[in-house]
């Protein structure tokens, strides 16, 4: 088996490279792992299926076309309207959210698997756990993460709360993570945009 050096991992089997990044604004350097065109279609893959099981009424539930009745020579029948503009207004809302929430999921994937050489796992747990009482205190407490281990929840709280201080270190946070890997704004539109039925 080929042994490789990664720039933040020791030698053995091959893994993905972690690209080091300086937040600007923070001064805080990690480590990231970038993010493929694979890992956004899957993304959004979940994020429509659950929207669809969510119950009528939901503030995300994925919006359905209307079917609306028409008479062809006397016969009456059911067809769905994509074109219905409250329908078109409802599903452009609902892509804005998708797309924000891409983003987020997007980020939490990157941040909890981010390499931070200037923090032991206790430091970072012990500024995570701040963030969660302060934020908790400001009445915006801070959602679980199901699925993510204790640690790489921590390691998400302190990459989104404490290393990104500004628009522009999120800015050029999202650019580390999928530069060169296809996953732009551009291509996020593109996927949201595969949501809506063909007229």
């Amino acid at each position: 088996m080929t042994s490789v050096q990664t720039s933040d991992r020791p030698r053995g089997r091959a893994v993905p490279s972690y690209a080091r990044h300086t937040f600007q604004d923070s001064g805080i350097t990690v480590s990231l792992r970038k993010i493929g065109p694979s890992t956004l279609q899957s993304v959004a893959n979940a994020i429509r299926k659950e929207a669809k099981a969510y119950p009528v009424g939901h503030e995300h539930k994925f919006p359905e076309p209307p079917i609306q009745i028409v008479d062809i020579g006397g016969e009456r029948s059911e067809e769905i309207n994509p074109n219905d503009p409250d329908y078109q207004a409802r599903l452009d809302r609902w892509g804005q959210w998708a797309m924000g929430e891409i983003n987020t999921r997007l980020l939490h994937l990157a941040a909890a698997d981010a390499v931070i050489p200037d923090a032991t796992p206790d430091e970072i747990a012990d500024e995570a756990a701040h963030v969660r009482r302060s934020l908790a205190r400001a009445g915006a407490a801070i959602d679980d993460l199901p699925g993510y281990t204790a640690e790489e929840a921590d390691r998400v709280v302190w990459v989104q709360h404490v290393c990104i201080a500004s628009p522009e270190d999120l800015k050029e946070f999202y650019e580390a993570i999928t530069q060169r890997s296809a996953v732009t704004e551009e291509a996020i539109s593109d996927v949201t945009a595969t949501f809506r039925p063909a007229p």
